[in-house]
């Protein structure tokens, strides 16, 4: 069985809404994504504080763990990231191969430990809005290896 991309290595499982930017994303056909907040919100607004807090850690690799992916695709999403973090991302916590409507049914903090236990890695840590209002806590599941942030 091949090694799947971030196996021993140190991962963050990123979402977007509500993490780098307000969470009331909605989609229409015609323009996209687009938020429905006050004025002072803007897409991917927090970008750069992502790249700030990661830049002393060279070695974490991003794991896209968002709604966008279902919608978009892992590549055209982590473009939305720009080039410093969009070179981080190895992929995400659904794949093509999978039944988007089983996956979606999932708890996030669920989907993020099925991804763990797929890629093993020597830490992890997710960066997510939603660990709070689901039945399975990501602060329950973070691995312990995980102190280096």
């Amino acid at each position: 069985m091949r090694k799947l991309l971030g196996h021993g290595e140190l991962l963050l499982y990123l979402d977007f809404d509500g993490v780098l930017h307000h969470e009331n994303v909605l989609w229409h056909p015609r323009i996209g994504a687009y938020l429905s907040a006050p004025e002072q919100y803007k897409l991917f607004q927090h970008i750069g504080l992502l790249e700030t807090l990661l830049e002393p850690y060279p070695q974490v690799r991003i794991v896209l763990s968002t709604a966008w992916v279902c919608r978009y695709g892992c590549a055209k999403s982590a473009k939305q990231l720009g080039p410093r973090l969009r070179q981080r991302v190895i992929g995400a916590t659904f794949h093509s191969r999978m039944d988007q409507d089983m996956f979606t049914a999932l708890p996030r903090g669920k989907q993020v430990w099925e991804d763990v236990r797929r890629r093993k890695p020597s830490g992890w840590i997710a960066l997510d809005d939603d660990g709070v209002k689901r039945s399975l806590d990501l602060i329950q599941l973070w691995n312990a290896n995980a102190a280096w942030i």
